[in-house]
């Protein structure tokens, strides 16, 4: 009996040990828990063994910062230390402290795995490098963090990481430029989580001595503060990788006329040529030496203008591919003299696979992706067959956005870095863009955290185990508050007005223009309402101990989506008390009077809620961002609140009005005209035009004839075609600010006698024939697949769902083209699909449902 007793409690124990936490991001590849706990007393001194203090210093310093801040201790080299920390093959001793406590027995640690025992009576970290000691201090500095009462828990950690390149990129070229101090902060962040590469995404802000003119005022990074920003970097391991787009995205230094007879056309680089290269060895003399990494980034992605513009004859003659590898290899010859290793973005050659044989072996190949997908072998298998080296780059899904889609970035990140992991990537290279110029880096720390924790140890940790981690280990905080808020928002991407928490929502009209009138669906505004109050309350209750500083961007988000749902049912109660005083205002004055106060302290109540927003956008920007780009940021800012005041100073004329006994304006006339309407509307399209016509009725040209007709038309944003008369034409995005219409008349300056193109696909499933329901002014052709389903040509007012057509759609992308005309006066359209749940990024639209509610 007293052995299954002992058997029994043995078993409890195991599972016990098994059952407790590590509180460390990235997730330790091998945790062996013991029985006991280190008891953090008074006084605690270390020992150093095998390597030079300084360096290891600022490791150092910071676990005696976490022992002060987390237990009000201070930690001091002593003779008899219960911190040992070390390299074994440096120092005999140390080496006979490892053996005793069974460390240092498998030979795979490598220059940046550690070991890390803690025991009751002693904590040891042994590497076989500065680096490999440096990660285990961070790694203890978690597991304190995530201390109970002073004790911290036995265990033996192995940790090697599976990659050996863990790399981060930010976005500096679309408006926010970091601070000095803020990148600062990012390097030291980012070393925490062991990441030991960091890069930035360059277009423009760089200040070169040979060519300063094209770096923006007050926000070009001069190569001086580069060179300062590496070294930096470099005491935390961190190696910087040099980066300037070198053909593509180049519009912004082809705007400057200094350097744009460089251009093939206004935002492509003249790829190849004697002066583009001698342009970027220009550059790149004064920003490889900068940079600490023996890598530079060329990017070389979305090259569109292959083909076209001064590129076009000689693409003819030798292909694109040639033209594109021709320019690749001169790059390579510049930065081999720099003696860096090309990195470039893997797009152009996916393809074009006949690029693999016309470029050097020794490039290293990025490969990008940032949908949440089964299987990426179509972005990393052509690679590796093809023999190049590469780095998987997953996404924080930053770009346009209120805040990261971190459901879609976490499944994306771990599955992309998986696969990598699995067929020889040698690297990761987290991405985050800034499309938008207004995201803040601060919010995408989650998504940073867990790529990071994917890259060192992948696909060995639940999104649950994660989160406790993440906030534990990193902020300190036992509430997870942080986690459990963004999860909470994250509901919000299920819902239709605020699907993939898209920042275009933000800048939606609310308030029409005077003489105009607009309407709102407001299914969902109440959940999307709902969930904000909710995520504020969660984040409330937190505890954080670290980087608290970095809540109030959450706290920001959350204001931005609690005013677009209450500012939509404000602005809706207030339009249909006006329009009540309206009607009643010589039958019941008393009443009548009461409903304007009223319609004014409603919008009067929006318009400080929103300046208090922009004012919190204002201090957010400048606690990360230099001042450049600010202006421009915030322009949509103050447009709104220049609406705000015109409507508050029309409806106190109309109280004027009112109380002189005369009749108050018509609500289009204040700007009020505001309804409810129970439709999502295409609002998002590809554009083409304007083109001129000459008759008022009868058929009209097919103006996409050189590009394959109207039938055949397939476009992309940014492409371009001539007319027979060679005027030349471009496909533009398009986001239409009001829900249930496209104005074409405010689009073009050119809008009489013309005919516009709209275009879009929509996903389906299977075969099915839906209903569209559409109206426009004037005249409107609608093809499906390239089949005529719809065409009327008279003159008309825009009348919303005035027409109906059904839409044979095809399993997978259907092509929507519409052919839109006008003579003179409004000119515009709406369209969509009444019987369907849709949900969509930019144009592209896809059928999830069927909707329950029915017009």
């Amino acid at each position: 009996m007293k052995k299954y007793i002992s058997t029994l409690f043995l078993l409890i124990g195991t599972l016990v040990l098994f059952a407790q936490e590590i509180n460390i991001v990235p997730k330790p590849t091998s945790v062996n828990f013991e029985n006991g706990d280190f008891v953090i007393k008074e006084t605690l001194g270390y020992q150093i063994y095998g390597i030079q203090i300084d360096s290891i210093k600022i490791g150092l310093e910071q676990l005696k910062e976490e022992f002060q801040n987390n237990f009000n201790i201070d930690i001091t080299e002593k003779k008899q230390p219960k911190i040992f920390i070390g390299i074994a093959d440096n120092d005999v001793q140390f080496e006979k402290i490892c053996l005793k406590n069974n460390l240092l027995e498998n030979d795979d640690l490598g220059n940046q795995g550690y070991e890390l025992k803690i025991s009751s009576k002693q904590i040891i970290i042994a590497a076989n490098s500065s680096q490999g000691l440096f990660y285990g201090i961070q790694s203890l500095k978690q597991i304190i963090r995530g201390a109970e009462n002073r004790q911290l828990k036995c265990m033996i950690i192995h940790d090697v990481p599976a990659f050996k390149y863990r790399g981060v990129m930010d976005d500096i070229s679309r408006g926010p430029v970091p601070s000095p101090e803020f990148l600062k902060y990012q390097i030291r962040r980012a070393s925490e989580l062991k990441i030991n590469l960091f890069t930035y995404y360059i277009e423009h802000v760089v200040e070169t001595e040979k060519h300063p003119e094209f770096a923006p005022a007050n926000g070009a990074i001069s190569i001086e503060e580069w060179t300062k920003l590496s070294e930096y970097a470099s005491n935390y391991h961190i190696q910087l990788v040099g980066s300037f787009q070198s053909l593509g995205h180049f519009e912004k230094i082809l705007s400057h006329p200094k350097f744009s007879h460089l251009g093939a056309t206004s935002r492509m680089l003249n790829p190849g040529t004697p002066e583009s290269l001698a342009f970027l060895n220009d550059i790149y003399s004064e920003m490889a030496p900068a940079f600490s990494s023996p890598f530079f980034n060329i990017h070389c992605d979305e090259t569109w203008d292959l083909g076209r513009g001064k590129t076009k004859a000689l693409a003819d003659s030798i292909g694109i591919s040639r033209l594109y590898s021709n320019h690749i290899n001169g790059i390579s010859e510049l930065l081999t003299k720099q003696n860096k290793t090309m990195l470039m973005w893997g797009d152009i050659t996916l393809s074009h696979p006949e690029i693999f044989n016309q470029i050097p072996k020794k490039t290293i190949l990025l490969t990008w992706e940032y949908g949440d997908l089964d299987s990426f072998a179509d972005f990393i298998d052509p690679i590796k067959n093809s023999g190049f080296d590469f780095m998987v780059c997953p996404g924080v899904l930053n770009s346009n956005r209120l805040y990261p889609d971190m459901n879609m970035a976490v499944n994306n990140i771990r599955k992309f870095i998986a696969e990598g992991c699995q067929k020889g990537a040698i690297g990761v290279l987290n991405t985050v863009w800034d499309d938008g110029g207004r995201p803040s880096f601060n919010r995408d720390w989650y998504g940073i955290a867990y790529g990071a924790d994917q890259s060192w140890n992948p696909g060995n940790r639940t999104i649950t185990d994660f989160d406790q981690c993440f906030s534990k280990g990193v902020y300190g905080d036992y509430s997870l508050a942080l986690p459990k808020t963004i999860h909470k928002l994250m509901e919000l991407t299920e819902i239709s007005a605020t699907q993939e928490l898209n920042s275009q929502i933000f800048w939606n009209t609310i308030i029409p223009e005077r003489g105009e009138s607009i309407s709102f669906k407001m299914n969902d505004w109440q959940t999307v309402f709902e969930i904000s109050e909710k995520a504020d309350s969660i984040l409330q209750t937190n505890q954080l101990k670290n980087y608290s500083d970095e809540l109030q961007y959450t706290s920001f988000v959350i204001s931005q989506y609690k005013y677009l749902a209450e500012v939509r049912m404000k602005l809706l109660i207030a339009a249909n008390k006006y329009s009540e005083a309206s009607t009643i205002q010589f039958e019941n004055r008393v009443e009548s009077e009461k409903l304007l106060s009223e319609t004014l302290v409603l919008v009067q109540e929006c318009q400080k809620q929103f300046a208090t927003i922009t004012n919190n956008f204002e201090k957010l920007w400048k606690l990360e961002n230099r001042e450049y780009w600010l202006n421009y940021a915030t322009d949509p800012y103050k447009n709104i609140l220049l609406d705000y005041s015109d409507l508050e100073n029309s409806l106190n004329d109309a109280i004027t009005i009112f109380k002189q006994n005369k009749s108050i304006p018509y609500p289009k006339d204040i700007r009020l005209d505001i309804k409810e309407t129970e439709g999502n509307y295409f609002q998002y399209w590809l554009l083409c035009g304007p083109f001129p016509i000459k008759n008022e009725i009868g058929p009209l040209p097919d103006f996409l004839e050189t590009m394959g007709g109207e039938a055949g038309a397939r476009p992309i944003p940014g492409f371009s075609f001539k007319t027979e008369d060679n005027v030349e034409f471009f496909w533009t995005k398009y986001a239409s600010p009001v829900n249930s219409q496209i104005n074409l008349k405010t689009i073009y300056e050119k809008n009489t006698t013309v005919v516009s193109y709209a275009y879009c696909t929509i996903e389906s499933d299977k075969t099915q024939k839906v209903t569209a329901t559409f109206g426009s002014n004037d005249g409107i052709k609608i093809y499906c697949n390239g089949e005529e389903t719809f065409s009327v040509r008279e003159k008309r007012d825009l009348i919303i769902d005035e027409n109906s057509c059904i839409l044979n759609l095809q399993p997978g992308k259907n092509h929507i083209l519409l052919k839109v005309d006008n003579w003179k006066g409004g000119w515009g359209f709406s369209f969509r699909l009444p019987k369907q749940k849709i949900r969509h990024h930019k144009h592209k639209y896809k059928i999830i449902g069927n909707e329950l509610n029915i017009l």
